[in-house]
């Protein structure tokens, strides 16, 4: 059990509650300097920023990717100036908990006005990072956010927020303490991420294999006369996919047409991040009297465009973006489900007809003439019994790693919490 502080009083502020003896509590305003510097409209045009948007950062990840513009094309929020020692944390959609810590960033990283930037002046900057990943801090913020669909909080609402202020003897060691024992939480995590990884490797290889091979070991095969294909069983052939497949191209539909809310004849619209994501953020479009085709859960959809392209997905139903066509069997020659399969295979394929390209896209001429390997409708059933049968096994491994993960980031998040608010006593000398 964790050692406590041995005296606690009351900090005056509900969400906090007791404090230890010494510390104090106090407003972040007073602590903090919120939204100091932003890039002027008088910037040069070639001037080459790196933008962070809300989508960028991941709720305990912190920044995870960025967007390289000249200042000329970079969108009108891309304006806030971020420096070392800074906390970005998001105004909008509070509970995506998009925040993160600034560490030697690039001169020219830049973040969306939908961040509030937080410069520590009285405070540990290190102290005031880990403050600001704590579920109480984070869910102050959220519980002060107004609106429902897109709740928001004025950058200024959040220096209204008070927080423990301990020493800076106790906000140096907790910040190094911190530092210790979430670095070997993360460790941990990479370990299991990594498992996962090869989790998914060999589900790729397994679809790979019976797709092209099917699943009798004694199965005579054949050369198929496709190079990247090889041998194919005897009893089967191919076809392009042209031959056997119908390909539905998905709509294009302007952002004011778009809303994240149902309304009056409007039916779902797919993007791809709700596959790829999975993502929960649906839009809504009308499309009046326009003939639009709804993709079903069972249907096959390829991603067209993004670092997703090639990919094959299923599972949503609603009307698709144009960045995604769905891909259905022509007649009962192809069962749907051999048929996602075999695309699943065809990604690597896809990246390397792709690779070089500055926007990789995946096109109709690269996939019409793409050959399919066509067994007797009983073989492509067998083959989707067993491939599932086996990615259900080790989806179950996936799932229960995922789980180990899941519990490793509850629990440093509850560390980061209690140390934070002074319910885990912490000094220089501590060990994790």
């Amino acid at each position: 059990m964790m050692e406590r502080y041995e005296k606690y009083k009351d900090s005056g502020v509900e969400w906090i509650g007791e404090i230890p003896e010494g510390w104090s509590s106090s407003r972040l305003k007073y602590q903090v300097t919120i939204n100091d510097e932003s890039l002027p409209e008088t910037t040069d045009d070639d001037y080459q920023i790196k933008y962070v948007d809300i989508s960028s950062v991941k709720s305990g990840e912190g920044i995870i990717n960025y967007q390289e513009f000249l200042f000329v094309n970079s969108p009108s929020r891309a304006r806030r100036i971020v420096r070392h020692g800074d906390v970005i944390v998001s105004t909008v959609r509070t509970y995506l908990k998009s925040i993160a810590k600034i560490e030697d960033p690039d001169e020219n990283l830049i973040v969306s006005t939908g961040f509030a930037v937080i410069r520590p002046r009285r405070v540990n900057s290190s102290y005031l990072g880990y403050a600001f990943y704590s579920d109480h801090l984070i869910g102050e913020i959220i519980s002060r956010s107004k609106g429902v669909s897109y709740p928001a909080i004025n950058a200024s609402e959040i220096g209204d927020i008070s927080t423990p202020i301990p020493s800076n003897e106790y906000q140096t060691a907790i910040a190094n303490y911190l530092d210790r024992k979430t670095a070997e939480i993360d460790e941990l995590i990479a370990q299991k991420e990594r498992l996962i990884e090869l989790y998914e490797e060999e589900k790729t290889a397994i679809i790979n294999q019976a797709v092209t091979k099917g699943v009798d070991p004694d199965v005579r095969l054949k050369d198929s006369d496709i190079d990247w294909l090889g041998e194919i069983p005897e009893k089967g052939d191919t076809a392009t996919l042209k031959r056997v497949c119908k390909f539905v191209q998905g709509q294009q539909v302007s952002l004011e047409d778009q809303s994240f809310l149902p309304f009056k004849n409007s039916k779902r619209f797919v993007r791809i991040e709700n596959y790829t994501q999975n993502s929960p953020d649906f839009r809504f479009a009308d499309f009046g009297n326009s003939d639009v085709y709804e993709v079903d859960e069972s249907e096959v959809v390829l991603v067209r465009y993004g670092a997703s392209a090639g990919s094959a997905v299923r599972g949503i139903k609603g009307v698709i973006a144009n960045n995604l066509f769905m891909v259905r069997p022509k007649n009962n020659e192809l069962v749907n489900d051999y048929l996602f399969y075999f695309l699943k295979s065809m990604y690597r394929y896809f990246q390397l007809e792709m690779s070089g390209s500055a926007m990789p896209a995946l096109t109709f001429a690269m996939i019409e003439y793409i050959c399919i390997p066509i067994v007797p409708k009983k073989e492509q059933l067998l083959i989707v019994e067993f491939i599932e049968a086996q990615t259900k096994r080790l989806e179950a491994k996936i799932a229960k790693t995922k789980k180990i993960i899941e519990l490793k980031k509850e629990y440093r998040t509850a560390l980061i919490s209690e140390v934070v608010t002074g319910k885990i006593k912490v000094t220089e000398g501590t060990t994790p």
